[in-house]
């Protein structure tokens, strides 16, 4: 997607958010209507014909975390979560601080 969306804007020159923003949408709209290789459909084609129908609403009320734990970031990037023993990467620069 990236050479599709931003390799034709490479060098463009914005000179506002909103000028590159519509840029980015033409880009993401021409790369949605592109058909796939050696087919006449498109990204568009298979997303209203297959997923927009099991797409469900939001859900009414925000989420809501089920539990908070504060944790120190090992030196590998990493915390694990006791619960379920599963480790979860961080950014490098918490490395040594509770999170």
């Amino acid at each position: 997607m990236y050479n599709h969306i931003y390799g034709p804007l490479r060098h463009r020159n914005f000179t506002s958010l909103k000028d590159l923003n519509k840029a980015l949408f033409e880009q993401l709209e021409l790369l949605n209507e592109k058909p796939y290789k050696n087919t006449p459909y498109s990204r568009r084609y298979f997303f209203d014909q297959q997923e927009k129908l099991l797409l469900k609403p939001l859900p009414a009320l925000p989420f809501l975390p089920k539990k908070a734990v504060r944790l120190t970031v090992q030196r590998n990037y990493h915390v694990q979560l006791t619960e379920d023993h599963h480790y979860y990467s961080v950014p490098y620069r918490y490395v040594g601080k509770k999170v």
